[in-house]
């Protein structure tokens, strides 16, 4: 009888999924600080300090982070600290990170997400509301995902190598600013939603080498300040939206359009389209509004049938 009820233990402890060993880990769970390791629920503020997730390769998931019924924003500091992956689960998969989303910093140098399925994946209004100084690579799908997410901000970081996107942003009034998508498989920046603003003077966000297009921006009211796709496989940035502004932008080398698309309402000011292999600038839509300095040079038309086109917004030549 013991040994049935043993084996019946082991049967029942096997069939259990990998998360409900989870611990609940942070630096105050109740009262007292709990290390995180590999597929932990951070449940309070956590800094890295010699948690064994810092220095194990985790199989599933690196870490949930889940606030419960926290009263403001919980704040995760990896402290340069790198998470490893083996291609499976996120490194950090945020479920709510208490009200207006949860803060990921690096206070001491860049933190550096590695291997898993996603860097950081996160869902909801209240999920992710600061990433900071982080530089996630080789995700076997995408470097940073956040869907329906709001007022979020994405500053000083970097997706190397992303089996399909770079960034895969969606929801409502997001700000991102010096940011890098290096060779993505797919798309450097895909941006859905509402009311984004990616870039500002200076601080543009960069896709370079992506396989498919640099920037694919989709929705309502974005903005798209001094960005740059640089020598990727089709389109340097493509365009499906209404009320959106491009300004700034150099789409250079690219194998397909610098800048292609259609829309309603889409403002452009001195973007410059410079040796892609199709069209330089090329947008069609209701409504377009050329503000002027918007150039196309030295672009080669190679799956056109005629000259390429160097710059039009509507049916019209760019304003110089």
């Amino acid at each position: 009888m013991q040994r049935r009820m043993m084996w019946a233990i082991l049967f029942v402890v096997g069939m259990l999924p990998v998360g409900a060993w989870a611990k609940l880990c942070g630096d105050h769970v109740d009262g007292q600080r709990v290390p995180c390791d590999c597929g932990d629920v951070v449940v309070s503020d956590w800094v890295v300090r010699n948690d064994p997730v810092a220095h194990t390769v985790c199989a599933g998931d690196g870490l949930l982070v889940r606030a419960g019924s926290a009263t403001r924003p919980l704040t995760i500091d990896l402290q340069g600290a790198t998470l490893r992956g083996g291609e499976q689960g996120a490194g950090l998969l945020i479920i709510y990170g208490g009200p207006g989303g949860a803060r990921v910093v690096s206070t001491t140098g860049t933190a550096t997400i590695e291997g898993f399925r996603d860097g950081i994946a996160a869902h909801g209004r209240d999920a992710l509301g600061l990433l900071n100084r982080v530089e996630i690579v080789s995700p076997h799908r995408d470097g940073v995902r956040v869907t329906a997410g709001y007022g979020y901000k994405i500053r000083n970081t970097v997706v190397r190598e992303a089996g399909r996107d770079g960034f895969s942003l969606s929801g409502k009034r997001f700000r991102v600013r010096r940011t890098r998508a290096v060779n993505a498989k797919h798309i450097g920046y895909t941006v859905m939603g509402q009311r984004g603003t990616l870039g500002a003077r200076g601080d543009g966000p960069v896709a370079e080498g992506s396989g498919d297009a640099g920037f694919n921006l989709v929705g309502m009211g974005h903005r798209l300040i001094d960005c740059e796709a640089i020598a990727g496989g089709r389109n340097g940035l493509q365009i499906n939206g209404m009320h959106v502004l491009i300004q700034g932008c150099t789409l250079i080398g690219n194998l397909g359009d610098g800048m292609t698309g259609v829309g309603e309402n889409l403002h452009f000011a001195g973007n410059q389209a410079m040796e892609n292999d199709d069209d330089g600038i090329n947008v069609h839509g209701h409504d377009i509004k050329d503000h002027g300095g918007n150039r196309g040079h030295g672009n080669l038309g190679h799956h056109r049938q005629g000259q390429a086109v160097q710059c039009e917004l509507g049916p019209q030549p760019c304003v110089p």
